[in-house]
């Protein structure tokens, strides 16, 4: 069994925070049944574009800096990184307020952007340049935000993932992989290679609608962590009411034999979700490159046949 923990959490108190995550971990064993002492423990974040926490795009900064002092309690050396869609990393931690927590903790903030080449066997594309900080750490505590996706449905612990491509054509995925499906399989080869040793998901307010930046923030009041992208999403994805069958990469992992996923097998443990109470989210228009304005569909096929931008290279 694959278990998935739940703990209420109604605000961003510090204080209350701080009860959740310790509820959350409990029935998981805590953070030493995850982490040693003098580990690199990579924290990632969801740092999408520089906006406040209020906004509900990113990470909040309550839910960083209690995970952040909990490894450094058992003497891990703690870093945070991203691989920020708009900006630096840097910058975009300042307006998100996740700087403010790593600077009081010392904990350095580290740019995704600068990459390693990695080759998949059976992948969608032959290679992608993920993070050289992602690569090389020890373990990475994945910190998604729940949110609904315009273009993927529904965007978590799996989603986040893909902050950790690096390089010019990460920007361009999304043109180029238009169709959710093969994006899907591209974000499960990520997976394939980047594997969190804990994934607890910022779902005290999450985002629906016209998610990942400009939807509405909605109060799921709740904090979940388990050790599995697959489990932790097809848990999440139904507490808010969304529908599993479109999210593709839920369906096609079970497919896939490396992730040896099937839903039967994953537990939820923790607060029963009867007592969360939480209401479904609404669902994002889905979007494709090719109902997009006519500028930027054009703009897609452009680059895929002229070979500037090609996702199998």
């Amino acid at each position: 069994m694959t278990d998935v923990s739940l703990a209420k959490c109604g605000s961003y108190d510090q204080e209350k925070v701080d009860a959740a995550v310790k509820a959350v971990m409990k029935p998981l064993g805590g953070f030493k049944a995850f982490f040693k002492k003098n580990e690199k423990v990579l924290l990632k974040p969801n740092l999408l574009r520089g906006c406040p926490p209020e906004a509900a795009v990113t990470t909040h900064p309550a839910v960083v800096d209690a995970v952040a002092r909990a490894l450094i309690d058992l003497k891990c050396e703690v870093s945070l990184g991203d691989s920020s869609f708009f900006g630096s990393t840097r910058k975009t931690a300042e307006a998100a307020g996740l700087a403010e927590v790593c600077d009081r903790l010392g904990v350095p903030i580290v740019d995704l952007r600068k990459g390693k080449k990695v080759k998949f066997k059976n992948g969608i594309m032959p290679s992608l340049t993920l993070g050289k900080a992602a690569l090389e750490a020890d373990a990475i505590l994945n910190l998604p935000k729940l949110k609904t996706h315009s273009q993927m449905y529904y965007t978590c612990a799996v989603k986040n993932l893909f902050g950790c491509v690096s390089g010019p054509k990460k920007g361009l995925l999304h043109l180029t992989l238009a169709d959710a499906e093969a994006f899907s399989q591209m974000l499960l080869d990520i997976n394939s290679v980047i594997k969190p040793r804990l994934n607890l998901v910022d779902a005290v307010i999450g985002m629906e609608g016209a998610g990942p930046a400009r939807g509405t923030p909605k109060k799921a009041g709740f904090i979940a962590a388990g050790n599995s992208t697959l489990a932790v999403d097809w848990v999440t994805s139904g507490l808010v009411g969304l529908d599993r069958n479109k999210i593709f990469y839920l369906t096609q992992a079970q497919k896939r034999s490396e992730f040896k996923f099937n839903p039967i097998d994953v537990k939820v443990v923790g607060v029963e979700p009867a007592k969360l109470k939480i209401p479904a989210f609404k669902p994002a228009g889905l979007v494709s490159v090719e109902t997009m304005p006519i500028f930027v569909s054009r703009f897609s096929r452009l680059i895929r046949r002229s070979g500037i931008f090609n996702p199998l290279t």
